[in-house]
């Protein structure tokens, strides 16, 4: 439940805000929400051959904004949550997507997949620091990106940290591989009990809206 909430705080928060809500109305939305979600195990309810987890929060989501606002009652909740939020970063994020016009259910579509992405570079970076490679992450890290290799860098970052090109694309392809591998732990504990196959799904489409 932590690992979900984790997850879609952002998205959902995004939905809400592209959608009209005022920035304190959207925090007070997407807390009473969850507190809502928790509270009354809808997750034990839900059935993964009737579509997506994402979509089914989204539905949900919807119908507890119709429902607050009919009764004006989105009050500040979330005292107990099993995880905390940041407003303030969120409406801030938010605030930065504003010149793209992009629909709220596909900003939050999109937004589900960047947090899937940054969640697994946290983690990533974690290990590396906790392992004393901090200095390799950042030296590491534009080789992560979604386009072609930034050929034109592997002798530059060679000599920056000292360690020969053939080494240096040796630890780009294992620091790679191992963010695959994160990535798609990410997104499992996202899902309720998923097959390697459900997983696989999922990342397919995570590709098609970063």
């Amino acid at each position: 439940m932590a690992a979900i909430c984790n997850a879609y705080w952002q998205p959902l928060y995004t939905y809400l805000r592209r959608a009209g809500n005022k920035p304190h109305d959207a925090e007070d939305l997407v807390q009473g929400f969850f507190e809502h979600f928790i509270k009354n195990n809808i997750l034990a309810a839900t059935d993964p051959s009737k579509g997506k987890l994402r979509h089914f929060l989204l539905a949900c989501l919807r119908n507890h904004a119709s429902n607050a606002r009919d009764k004006a009652a989105a009050q500040k909740r979330g005292a107990d949550l099993v995880t905390s939020f940041d407003a303030a970063v969120a409406e801030d994020y938010y605030q930065s997507t504003e010149g793209n016009e992009i629909s709220p259910d596909r900003l939050f579509q999109r937004e589900w997949a960047l947090t899937m992405l940054g969640q697994a570079m946290e983690a990533l970076q974690t290990e590396f620091s906790n392992a004393g490679k901090g200095t390799l992450f950042d030296a590491l890290r534009p080789f992560l990106g979604f386009g072609p290799d930034p050929v034109d860098r592997y002798d530059e970052i060679s000599a920056t940290i000292g360690i020969p090109v053939g080494t240096l694309k040796s630890h780009v392809h294992r620091m790679r591989e191992r963010w695959k591998a994160l990535l798609f732990e990410t997104v499992g504990n996202t899902l309720d009990n998923p097959t390697e196959e459900e997983i696989r799904e999922e990342l397919r489409d995570l590709q098609g809206y970063v």
